[in-house]
Parts: structure tokens; sequence; C-alpha cells
């Protein structure tokens, strides 16, 4: 984990809006880049997040909350999967966030996380994935994996 703090450090990225976009360009499984958009507020905790992501060849884009992730997404075509936290500041947390996300972009896979234990099923769109936290890295990017295999099926 250290090690990879230590590689978030020193990352270079540019802000907006509290948005953070990572460049990192690299490959997943079948050759083709996959884009993923992190939303957590903890940056600590996003940064970890988007460098185990980015290490196993994923387009990583962040955000620190709803909003700004939803203006984000209305930006960009190429998105395939969102992890999200529950717990957000802001005027939506992440089942909300999961909702419109689902309502407006179906297609979109999802990765709900949270320290405080699983949401009921009937609280989350179909098909969301849930992660409890504390999580290791190879767990958070085969979920990820999973998920947009799964969406790549469904095609």
């Amino acid at each position: 984990m250290f090690a990879a703090v230590r590689r978030a450090n020193i990352l270079k990225f540019t802000r907006c809006n509290s948005t953070i976009l990572s460049t990192h360009m690299a490959t997943v499984g079948n050759g083709n880049s996959a884009v993923v958009l992190v939303v957590e507020d903890e940056e600590l905790a996003r940064l970890i997040i988007a460098d185990y992501l980015k290490d196993a060849g994923f387009i990583v884009l962040e955000s620190s909350n709803a909003e700004d992730a939803l203006a984000l997404l209305e930006t960009r075509t190429d998105v395939r999967a969102v992890v999200l936290d529950v717990v957000m500041p802001g005027t939506m947390d992440g089942i909300a966030l999961a909702h419109r996300i689902y309502g407006r972009w179906p297609r979109i896979g999802l990765l709900v996380v949270s320290g405080r234990g699983p949401p009921k099923a009937t609280q989350l769109p179909p098909g969301t994935g849930f992660l409890p936290k504390p999580y290791f890295g190879p767990s958070i990017v085969g979920r990820v994996r999973a998920i947009i295999d799964t969406e790549s099926d469904d095609d």
C-alpha cells in the first residue's frame, strides 16, 4: 500500500472544479483501453483506487463528488465503469448517484464501495456490484474487469 501511496503522490494531474482527469494511457486484456471513473471524496482513497486501476491497464478519471462526476459523464462517451463510494458530500450520496448514472447511461457498469456494510440489494440499480471496505487492489481490479466483461458480453 505504501508503494501505491508513493506513486499516487508523484502523479501529475490537472484539477478542474475538484475533478481530476488522469491521462495515464494503458490497455486492458483485449487490447482496448477501458475508461473508469472513480468517485471518492477522500483524496488518498481515490488516489489509491486510481493507482490500482492504472497499474492494471485502465484509463482513470477521478471526481471527488457526485455533481462533478455527472458533469464529467455528460462530456464523455467512453466511460465503461464507475467506482463510487456510498458516503459523499454534496446533495447526492453514492446510492443516489448510482441510480442517476443507471437511469441516464444504463450501459455503464457500476461498483459501489463502502465501509458501512452492504446496502440492501433493492437499494442499488440492477447489476450494480458492491465491494466492502477495506479491500485490496486485486479485488477492486477484478471486480471492475468483471463489470466491463459483463457489459461487453451484452453488446
